[in-house]
């Protein structure tokens, strides 16, 4: 349990990150210099980034079937968001934004990566151990 909420405090500061880089390049695609098809992406960093303080004092603090739902709903509105990504990096032909930088090939990599890291938490989230946890 205890390395499970290690995780979950690493993965909401490096969201959190995220979510300020995103809020810029929102910003970029407002003001034209970016492709339009990044909007929903950052969107969803942003959108991630604010509900990850929530979520981790909820894993932390709380038990119950909300917030092993939440959790659950997290990650998996997050693996949606790389998808959503990924999906505009290997159909783009403009550069990519700043926080993606290099080729189009290892940023899908790293996003792919980054889901099955959070594949991992849904699966841990879902195992008898922690559910009993949770809901008991």
């Amino acid at each position: 349990m205890a390395s499970f909420r290690h995780y979950c405090d690493w993965r909401i500061g490096t969201i959190s990150t995220r979510a300020r880089a995103a809020y810029s390049m929102i910003q970029d695609v407002l003001a034209g210099i970016i492709p339009e098809a990044w909007l929903f992406p950052a969107s969803m960093d942003v959108f991630i980034g604010v509900t990850a303080v929530f979520v981790a004092i909820a894993v932390w603090k709380g038990k119950g079937l909300v917030v092993w739902t939440s959790a659950i709903i997290f990650f998996v509105l997050s693996i949606s968001d790389h998808m959503d990504a990924m999906t505009v990096v290997l159909n783009t032909k403009l550069p990519l934004p700043a926080m993606m930088s290099g080729a189009p090939s290892s940023t899908a990599i790293m996003l792919t990566v980054m889901s099955i890291v959070e594949l991992c938490a849904i699966l841990a989230l879902t195992s008898k151990g922690l559910r009993d946890h949770y809901l008991n």
